[in-house]
């Protein structure tokens, strides 16, 4: 008799996790990030709860940032998620790569907004949705634009998976304008005695020219 009640009272508790995690269903919406600009070489992005916006240093030449990247999660309330992310290695357009990568702690982690807590994105996570039953989380990044190129678009994207089996996509795109890195022209004069590049255009200064910087 005794075994049978134990039995009973496993199979309750079995039957009651099984309809908890039905009940539990996730939503999961990528959110989009970049930057734009005249961007070259390495910069990081970090994301500012309690600013609710990501910042992109340095930026001394105008770059800014196109949105912040992450994934907003909804779900039952009080409930546990595990959160898995993806994440590349490297941005790609134009035939060029731009290395990326993901900090795994501190300002420039990842960051939970409803908390401000940071987590680390390189690994997978569990949070608890709380009594509003939501997860939004912001990743900082750091990134390098290389050297020597024009105007060209990077992309890249997070793929999260929620639950092993809810799966949300965030797209990463790096607009470099091209003026960051074009800086120095060598022996550009044309024939009829002009030197131009973009908007830089003027009579042609005496003498042999090596190098001219602006």
């Amino acid at each position: 008799m005794r075994n049978c009640y134990v039995r009973r009272t496993i199979f309750i508790i079995f039957l009651s996790l099984v309809s908890s995690i039905a009940l539990a269903q996730v939503n999961a919406i990528g959110a989009d990030g970049g930057a734009d600009g005249p961007l070259c070489g390495s910069y990081t992005v970090i994301y500012d709860a309690f600013g609710a916006s990501s910042s992109i240093m340095p930026n001394s030449n105008g770059e800014s940032i196109s949105g912040d990247l992450g994934v907003d999660i909804s779900g039952q309330e009080d409930s546990n998620v595990t959160v898995e992310m993806l994440l590349p290695s490297v941005l790609t357009g134009g035939g060029y790569v731009a290395p990326i990568s993901f900090p795994g702690s501190g300002p420039g982690s990842g960051v939970r907004i409803e908390t401000g807590g940071f987590f680390n994105p390189n690994v997978t996570n569990t949070f608890n949705l709380g009594a509003g039953g939501t997860c939004n989380l912001r990743l900082g990044y750091t990134f390098t634009i290389p050297t020597t190129i024009g105007h060209v678009v990077f992309f890249g994207e997070v793929t999260i998976i929620v639950n092993d089996t809810v799966t949300a996509t965030a797209y990463i795109t790096a607009n470099s304008s091209g003026d960051g890195c074009i800086s120095t022209c060598e022996n550009n004069i044309v024939a009829n005695g002009t030197f131009s590049e973009g908007l830089v255009a003027g009579p042609m200064p005496t003498g042999k020219i090596d190098h001219w910087t602006h």
